[in-house]
């Protein structure tokens, strides 16, 4: 309560002239200053109370430090390393036993999955296509592996022709890096068919590749038999049922059984590896076929032909014919001809034509003179590689020679050529690849290129899933090239870059948008940029350069430059874009030139000096930057039906692992389909990733069966798998709709389970995450490893670094603890001359740092004072400090103390001011110097490297304490002539019992007296007959519910000697160890900890809300509420009594006042009266 100086209704000596306020200051001084007094003890108490609290915080942390310290666990923990973290990692739990193992990564598992893998190319608008292309169709898909034995048929039709028997039964092979060897079933020569043995072929080889790839029911390689039409010669070929480059076959040619299957002699094995759809630019040119020409070499002078000559000539490879030659020429002299005269020289061509066509037939060559080179050629007629005209030896004198028809009289021979198309592939990724495909039909003539598109589209059609077995396959696997019009000379792009996307609509380029309405109306582009019609009109400032992805462009008038102007400039400045003006919107729009998502635009730079941007819109907030795209997307969200598929979904059912799913295209989103699978049964996860535009199948991680990703079924009415690009179907609808997927059909990836060794023992699992076969350790694979490399080594160590930090944490807490507990005493300087509060004089003569750093350590002084008066202080301090050296029951006697293990408050010789804290190594709490000592501490670290597990029992320990006391009677049988009497108890509580005189057996007497025991509550005693039957009874106390408990065991015969003489039981008390003294350090420590600040703890009962403190304060509170209440009653007394006086005083002095003047008056009045 506050107490007034001054009463606002008083008088102060106005008629006494006295100073009243001081006067009543000076009665009530004494109480003041007991006042104060109580004021002061008040604030105390509070201080006292905070620094309690204070240190109530500090024992919570010294008690959370116990926390792992405590747990046995925390001292087994175990860190492990990996000799290679690429290929394997690692953790380990504290269950790992300490060692090394060294593993080796021969498989990785992985999951089925099937993705988007079909391309669907297109014709290329840009460069024109010359080559007289028009349509496209089919798709890029990955195509098998496939191997064809050679005729394996014996004389019967459709038999083996070789004995498979025991002996001959083995077979080796490989199959996508993976060896297996299989034992044929027996077949007989020319009575067991090929089909049976393809067959046992297919079913051994598919079971011997699950098992060694730890997987179930997957068909990895199809058994087929290939019909030949000559006799004894059909085939046994393998074919890989999954697509693609990296499955691969081989048998091994020493294998038993190879040769009679055909497989035995590589060289006539044909082998077409699988392929990829690998996307890209494919780059077309196509060539005219030509024909061949003999050339003669130059002539100098006249020709001469005798009589009987004869050429021997070869013409498109037919065979070799001669040729008698004519010696009759225009001029008429007899085998001679005038290189001079062209009518001689055309007339000896003429022969020469004459006499081919005799042998050869007309139209085979074409025989002329070339005036101008004087030489002869001999032309083929028909074109193609294989039409060529060769002279040979000659066969009647010596023609070839005066002719110059052979190389050595300079005669020259040009080969014909087919017609071809040279493929230029430039994959997304990788080197180009060069193919070419001619045309080897002879169908063809020079001007024609007829036949070729049925050499580029392949021969003969697919028999076997699509896939061609016999030579000369398709330019591109899967797609039919057509011409309708017929090929020509020229090129053609093929783009497959892109073509698995779902939407495999063109790129799109970038695009800035300035702001709509730029104009007043519509610029006039024609007109400079003063006149144009701008809404914000160019000035001065328009003039300068403005930059777009960092080209500068210059305007130098702006009076005179137009519209039109400013954007060839832009367009021809190489910044990569072209400019429009978009009329409509009223807008300008910056194109990148390129497309795809890559391309930016970045327009302005600092260093600008023009304002143009911004008077073209570019500047203002509703500009836009448009992304482009590499490709077209679906829209996830909308039906499907309208959600921009290249291939319309229909609507129907689809089926994934037998699992029936239906789609309704009208109503289905991406999205729901993708939730309808993945909520299914079907043991799959469906995606869409919208940055490729492609759709993907993985089995899920935690269907343990599924080793292969099936689709499809005779249910099957929708064509989702086909829009989707999982799959192309052999066949399409007559209006180009794709078919649905009436046959199951194993697709993509295969999944495969992890294959791996552990210490020379194989092992497989589904997942690459291990966890079951080191125990306490789990190991991730990441990455295979080459047959010959070194196994990893995997070793596992005690972590010793998690119980020094443990340790270490524990220390500093304790270190603290005891440092704030045992506060030396105040000298005599701090008492005198850094305890008392400052006065107002004394402030004056200081800064205000200077007050700061005095009251702070005034403070600290006060504190620590606080906590030396406390006697709960002094006796925690003075446990813990016991606690330092106490020993800890059933633990090894070299490891029973803290002190034993290194953990001492000072050796000999230590400081004085050391040993009075009790801080453990060091006088510091500082983390780094408390870690630095622990290491230095060589008994520590020995015992904590060496043998970490009695460290363990030390700080965690927790065994109930007990206590038996046997008898040495054999009490398996126990005969009572009497009644008997007996007392049992634990020190503290006692039952007694009277049992009726008769035979009991062990068993029955114990259980007599457990009954009694029980109804006493006497439940740690517990009476049983022991490995030699003799009755004993145990006393357990639990440790952890009773810490302060002691097994004792009180036992009296208070009627006949059932104890002491018949079951050989010593009556009297058994006393065994305390549960506290069995408690581990960290545990008596915590235990400690919380006696003081758990509810109802020692600190607890002083600092809580209405606790022994506060009640102290509430006393005071009261007693200061009343002593300024009759201070405050006592001065308004005073205040009253000396009013009252002021105001007797004032009727005084006015009474004397009238006196006087009425003495005056008369005084005047006597005056008046003498006159």
């Amino acid at each position: 309560m506050a107490i007034s100086g001054i009463n606002p209704l008083a008088l102060q000596g106005l008629a006494t002239g006295m100073d009243t306020e001081s006067i009543i200051a000076k009665i009530t001084e004494a109480r003041e200053i007991q006042l104060k007094s109580l004021r002061n003890k008040k604030a105390e108490l509070e201080f006292r109370k905070e620094t309690l609290r204070l240190f109530n915080t500090q024992i919570l942390a010294l008690q959370k430090s116990m926390f792992d310290l405590r747990l046995d666990t925390s001292f087994k923990t175990k860190a492990i390393t990996s000799s290679n973290t690429d290929i394997i990692t690692a953790t380990v739990q504290s269950s790992a036993s300490a060692g090394q193992h060294f593993v080796k990564v021969n498989q990785l598992a992985q999951a089925a999955r099937a993705t988007s893998n079909v391309f669907t190319p297109r014709l290329s608008a840009s460069p024109a296509n010359t080559a007289g292309l028009d349509g496209i169709s089919g798709a890029l898909t990955a195509t098998p592996m496939y191997l064809i034995g050679e005729g394996c048929e014996g004389t019967t039709a459709g038999t083996i022709g070789s004995n498979i028997k025991a002996g001959s039964n083995n077979l080796t092979v490989t199959f996508n890096d993976t060896t297996v060897n299989l034992t044929l079933n027996n077949a007989t020569a020319n009575s067991t068919s090929l089909e049976t043995v393809a067959t046992d072929l297919e079913l051994k080889l598919n079971d011997a590749l699950n098992q060694a790839k730890g997987t179930s029911n997957v068909t990895y390689v199809v058994a087929r038999v290939k019909d030949n039409t000559l006799p004894n010669q059909d085939q046994i070929y393998l074919i890989s049922n999954f697509d693609g480059a990296n499955y691969n076959i081989s048998v091994h040619s020493t294998s038993t059984a190879a040769a009679a299957l055909g497989l035995g002699t590589p060289a006539n094995i044909t082998t077409v590896a699988g392929t990829d759809p690998a996307g890209g630019e494919h780059k077309l040119t196509f060539t005219n076929a030509t024909v061949g020409k003999l050339t003669s070499g130059a002539h100098t002078g006249n020709i001469t032909i005798a009589a009987g000559d004869t050429l021997n000539l070869s013409i498109n490879d037919k065979l070799t014919q001669d040729v008698a030659l004519t010696v009759t020429q225009a001029g008429g002299n007899s085998g001679e001809y005038d290189l001079t005269n062209d009518t001689e020289m055309a007339s000896l061509a003429s022969n020469l034509q004459t006499d081919i066509n005799n042998v050869f037939g007309s139209g085979t060559v074409t025989v002329s003179w070339d005036t101008a080179s004087k030489k002869i050629v001999v032309t083929n007629s028909v074109a193609g590689s294989s039409n060529n005209i060769t002279v040979n030896v000659d066969k009647t004198g010596t023609p070839s020679a005066a002719l110059k028809l052979t190389s050595g009289t300079g005669a020259k021979t040009t080969e014909g050529t087919n017609a071809k198309v040279v493929d230029v592939f430039t994959p997304t990724y990788g080197a180009p690849i060069t193919k070419t495909v001619e045309d080897t039909t002879m169908a063809g003539t020079a001007s024609t290129m007829n036949g070729l598109l049925w050499a580029i589209n392949g021969y003969p059609p697919p028999f076997q899933g699509g896939h061609t077995l016999d030579g000369g396959g398709p330019l591109l696997s899967g797609v039919t090239i057509s011409a309708t019009s017929g090929l020509t000379a020229g090129t053609a792009i093929i783009n497959t870059a892109s073509g698995n996307e779902l939407n495999t609509t063109t790129a799109s380029s970038a695009m800035y948008v300035s702001a709509s309405d730029i104009a007043t109306s519509t610029l006039t582009v024609t007109n400079s940029l003063s006149t144009a019609g701008f809404r914000t009109a160019p000035s001065t400032a328009t003039n300068g350069t403005f930059t777009i992805n960092g080209k500068q462009i210059t305007i130098s008038d702006y009076t005179s430059t137009t519209v039109n102007e400013i954007m060839a400039k832009i367009n021809a400045s190489g910044a990569g874009v072209t400019c429009t003006y978009d009329t409509t919107n009223d807008r300008f729009v910056l194109t990148a030139n390129k497309p795809g998502a890559d391309q930016t635009i970045t327009l302005g730079e600092k260093t600008d000096t023009s304002d143009f941007l911004t008077m073209a819109g570019f500047k203002d907030p509703e500009a836009e930057f448009i992304a482009g795209a590499d490709h077209g997307t679906v829209d996830a969200t909308k039906p499907l039906s309208t959600a921009s598929f290249s291939i319309t979904p229909t609507s129907g059912i689809i089926t994934i692992n037998d699992i029936p799913i239906y789609i309704n295209t009208s109503s289905d989103s991406l999205n729901d389909i993708i939730n309808k699978i993945n909520s299914s049964a079907a043991g799959v996860v469906a995606s869409y990733n919208a940055s490729t535009d492609t759709f993907s199948l993985v089995s899920a991680a935690d269907d343990n069966s599924r080793d292969v990703i099936t689709l499809g079924s005779a249910l099957d009415t929708s064509n989702f798998f086909y829009a989707t690009k999982l799959v192309y179907p052999p066949n399409i609808e007559t209006d180009g709709t794709p078919t649905v997927l009436n046959i199951p059909t194993q697709l993509g990836q295969p999944g495969q389970r992890a294959m791996f060794q552990v210490d020379g023992v194989n092992y497989n699992r589904k997942s690459n995450t291990v966890t079951d076969v080191l125990t306490g350790v789990s190991m991730t694979l990441h990455s295979l490893q080459a047959p010959s490399s070194a196994p990893v080594a995997l070793n596992i160590t005690a972590n010793t670094d998690q119980v020094l930090n443990m340790v270490k944490t524990f220390i500093v807490e304790y270190n603290k603890t005891v440092e704030m507990a045992s506060p030396l005493p105040l000298t005599k300087e701090e008492r005198e001359k850094q305890m008392p509060e400052l006065t107002i004089e004394k402030m004056n003569t200081m800064s205000l740092i200077e007050i700061e750093e005095y009251n702070a350590n005034r403070e600290a002084l006060r504190r620590k004072e606080a906590l030396r008066q406390d006697r709960s202080v002094k006796t925690l301090h003075n446990e813990l400090r016991r606690m330092l050296s106490a020993e800890v029951a059933g633990v090894d006697s070299h490891y029973n103390s803290l002190w034993q293990i290194g953990l001492r408050t000072g050796d000999i010789g230590t400081t004085w001011g050391t040993n009075l804290h009790g801080m453990i190594l060091t006088t510091s709490t500082n983390e780094s110097e408390i870690e630095e000592a622990l290491k230095n501490n060589t008994t520590f670290m020995n015992l904590l490297e060496s043998n970490p597990d009695e460290m363990a029992k030390l700080f965690t320990q927790l065994t109930d304490a007990t206590v038996t006391a046997a008898g040495t009677v054999d009490a398996s049988e126990v005969t009572l002539d009497t009644e008997a009497k007996v007392r049992i108890g634990n020190g503290t509580t006692y039952t007694e019992l009277t049992l009726a005189a008769k035979t009991y057996t062990g068993s029955e007497l114990a259980l007599e007296f457990n009954n009694a025991l029980s109804k006493a509550g006497l439940n740690e005693l517990v009476f049983s007959l022991n490995a030699a039957n003799k009755m004993q009874i145990v006393s357990t106390i639990n440790t952890e519910d009773n810490p302060q408990g002691e097994s004792i065991i009180d036992l009296a015969d208070l009627q006949g000697n059932l104890f002491n003489s018949i079951l050989g039981l010593t009556p009297g008390s058994y006393y065994g160890p305390t549960a506290y003294s069995l408690m581990g350090v960290a545990r008596k420590m915590e235990n400690l900890c919380k006696n003081y600040t758990q509810v109802g703890g020692v600190l607890q009962q002083k600092i809580k809300t209405a606790g022994d403190i506060d009640r102290e304060i509430g006393y005071l509170s009261n007693h200061i509420d009343a002593f300024e209440n009759r201070i405050e009653m006592e001065q308004q007394r005073l205040w009253k009594q000396f009013t009252n006086l002021e105001s007797y005083m004032n009727r005084a002095n006015q009474q004397s006042q009238w006196l006087q003047m009425l003495l005056a008056a008369m005084t005047n009045m006597n005056n008046n009266t003498s006159q």
